[in-house]
């Protein structure tokens, strides 16, 4: 989603095109780079080739929903350039570090409550939906364990607020099932 349009591409090769890029925006990433993460399985030509089809379908979607983000082939390869506020994954360490700063000041109120916003944006599994590649799946790990803590974090600041027995009937809500089951994640 960008600026709440469905830009989600068809087809598992694309949704990880587009992760990388997600994961990469603002820099450069090569277009070799892609084609080892992605096109391991085919010859070089042809891999170019699928990279490049892939990527002009993307620009296709991105401009067709209108969705406030470019694309552009930049020597030697591809930058997506979106606003921060639009990735889940920036909503989510603002509103971390916005919890850890007013835990620092003792406002546990407001800590709870920015913590609870940022933990409200998972929905699942990072990356679930998408289809594996090394940088990917090193960010999934990377973003499941941020969450694993800001939990543990949420959970000493709710217990500092004396809220013992709401935290216990909450925690059901921050079970592994829940967590990691089924639905796409922060992407």
């Amino acid at each position: 989603m960008v600026d709440d349009v469905d830009v989600t591409p068809r087809g598992g090769k694309a949704c990880a095109l587009l992760a990388l890029l997600v994961l990469n925006r603002g820099r450069v990433i090569d277009a070799d780079r892609l084609i080892d993460e992605l096109w391991t399985d085919l010859p070089v030509d042809r891999a170019r080739r699928a990279a490049q089809v892939r990527i002009a379908g993307l620009r296709k979607l991105l401009n067709a929903a209108d969705a406030g983000c470019t694309l552009q082939f930049v020597e030697p390869g591809y930058r997506l350039t979106v606003v921060e506020a639009d990735v889940d994954g920036d909503r989510f360490a603002a509103l971390v570090a916005e919890a850890r700063g007013h835990a620092e000041l003792g406002f546990l109120g407001a800590a709870s409550a920015s913590f609870r916003e940022a933990l409200a944006l998972w929905r699942g599994a990072p990356l679930l939906d998408v289809q594996m590649c090394l940088s990917v799946d090193v960010e999934a790990t990377r973003l499941a364990q941020e969450r694993s803590s800001v939990l543990e974090e949420y959970a000493d600041v709710e217990l500092a607020c004396g809220r013992h027995y709401e935290w216990v009937a909450s925690s059901k809500r921050w079970s592994p099932k829940s967590l990691f089951g089924s639905g796409g994640g922060l992407c």
